[in-house]
């Protein structure tokens, strides 16, 4: 699914999908933990802005670490998009091509 959005006047097409549900299964788990890890040192994601999970723009271990934290300790929930698909509201560098789990 594609959200269109406008950014200082001009329209771009965004990918929609849901923050740090990297395994594209419909919930966020340790499962996402497992292949966020996994996909940092072995593959190459077709949304890296799913795996930003704390929205810094950038993916590295912080990311898994920073939902970890959510899941055990209880602090806070990653940035919007998290409870739904959507664009991702804030502009960084990372792209998210393809994310099959948006409604």
């Amino acid at each position: 699914m594609v959200t269109p959005s406008t950014i200082s006047g001009s329209v771009t097409v965004d990918t929609a999908f849901r923050r740090s549900d990297v395994n594209q299964d419909g919930t966020i788990d340790i499962g996402d933990r497992v292949w966020d890890l996994t996909c940092l040192f072995l593959c190459f994601p077709g949304c890296f802005e799913a795996h930003d999970s704390n929205d810094d723009g950038q993916w590295n271990i912080a990311d898994s670490i920073y939902l970890l934290s959510d899941l055990f300790s209880g602090t806070a929930a990653p940035p919007e998009p998290f409870i739904t698909c959507s664009a991702d509201p804030t502009e960084d560098s990372l792209d998210c091509d393809g994310f099959d789990r948006s409604p």
